[in-house]
């Protein structure tokens, strides 16, 4: 009994109190409109947005205005074709890194002379007099 009695204790019908409670949902109300009237008219209430969902608003229409905005915009063109490979005729006391140096000066040494040992299936830096050496596009 005395078990019993601690569990209503607090509430006013005798049950034992919930942490949730059940509630209606308060979409929509009945209001009179006119007194000759006898059913009651039903209103909608306006739908209230939280923050958070006027934040995903937003967030929905900037996208979609740039997505309509990405569908608006002229298509981009090609690059041009390269035309033929430049070439290079290894001469006396050439290295990889001076042919690399002069085949593109704003360039990285280093990154040239891995382009030139790409295009040409090179496994090392070595170069012989008289080799012909493909150059990458500048």
């Amino acid at each position: 009994m005395a078990l019993a009695s601690a569990n209503t204790v607090g509430s006013p019908n005798g049950r034992p109190e919930r942490h949730l409670k059940l509630v209606p949902p308060l979409v929509e109300t009945a209001v009179e409109t006119a007194p000759e009237r006898s059913t009651p008219t039903w209103v909608r209430r306006p739908v209230r947005l939280t923050r958070r969902g006027r934040v995903v608003v937003g967030v929905l229409l900037v996208l979609a205005v740039l997505g309509f905005l990405a569908l608006l915009a002229p298509p981009t063109e090609a690059a041009r074709p390269a035309g033929p490979p430049r070439t290079i005729t290894v001469h006396q006391g050439d290295t990889l890194f001076s042919i690399a140096s002069r085949a593109a000066p704003g360039s990285p040494p280093y990154a040239v002379m891995r382009s030139i040992q790409q295009l040409n299936r090179m496994t090392d830096t070595t170069v012989f007099v008289g080799e012909q050496l493909l150059l990458p596009p500048s």
